[in-house]
């Protein structure tokens, strides 16, 4: 499954597995990105493709409300 391109430009927002704080940052920072530091645990995060498709997913509701306008 690949990436929605519709996606993009919006924000979307990954909770962080050890904290829970909560990340937010455009679709294309997440298409490029492999890990990154947690502001709230300072842990190595890492988001892998399938992290990435399941967000994409969850986020997927944006882009279909952009469709309906």
């Amino acid at each position: 499954m690949s990436l929605s391109q519709s996606l993009m430009s919006f924000d979307l927002t990954f909770e962080c597995p050890h904290c829970q704080l909560v990340l937010t940052k455009t679709g294309s920072w997440f298409r490029v990105v492999a890990s990154y530091e947690c502001e709230g645990c300072r842990r190595k995060i890492r988001i892998t493709y399938p992290d990435k498709v399941a967000l994409f997913n969850n986020h997927a509701h944006l882009a279909a409300s952009l469709a309906g306008t």
